[in-house]
């Protein structure tokens, strides 16, 4: 008699990614240090929301040590917070293991929304910074939910066109044939 014996499968762990919500006191961040992605509403438009990567690090405040993403800022010289309606989540396995204090690569996928390149046929991406609306000043901050003027990069032959709203971006690149 020949028994057949099915051998049990490995296990596979089914890592669901999805968004944590956080508060401006920290309550809800990652406890371990790492670079993790975070979503975060634009300062220009609450509305919209901007993704970008992070380090999350071990810190001093006072006499204690908390953990905190590097783009946390200081309330009144004392409380140290994050943005209202700060989300976080795992990063991607392709997405860089280091980030320097002062790094905030934008990772927020668009290419679901936005057409081909008509030059070299790659999709492109999202950059930004901040201006002074009234003189064109350029404000020396790398915190990408403070830009309020953002464009879209690709190749050579494709030059920034800000616009003051991710969408806006999104729709004026759609335009070409």
């Amino acid at each position: 008699m020949n028994q057949h014996v099915q051998k049990p499968q490995p296990i596979t762990k089914n890592i669901t990614r999805f968004w944590r919500k956080t508060s401006p006191q920290g309550i809800g961040l990652p406890q371990e240090e790492g670079v993790y992605r975070f979503r975060v509403p634009l300062e220009c438009a609450p509305s919209e929301t901007i993704e970008f990567l992070a380090k999350v690090r071990m810190r001093r405040h006072g006499v204690h040590t908390v953990i905190f993403p590097t783009f946390e800022y200081f309330l009144d010289d004392e409380f140290l917070v994050i943005p209202e309606g700060t989300r976080w989540r795992e990063a991607e396995h392709y997405d860089p293991k280091e980030l320097g204090n002062d790094s905030f690569p934008v990772v927020q996928k668009i290419d679901h929304l936005v057409k081909e390149c008509p030059f070299c046929s790659g999709k492109p991406t999202l950059a930004g910074n901040k201006i002074d609306p009234d003189n064109g000043d350029v404000f020396a901050t790398n915190h990408p939910y403070k830009f309020n003027r953002f464009w879209l990069t690709c190749c050579e032959w494709i030059a920034p066109v800000p616009r003051p709203s991710i969408m806006e971006v999104v729709d004026l690149w759609n335009q070409h044939k």
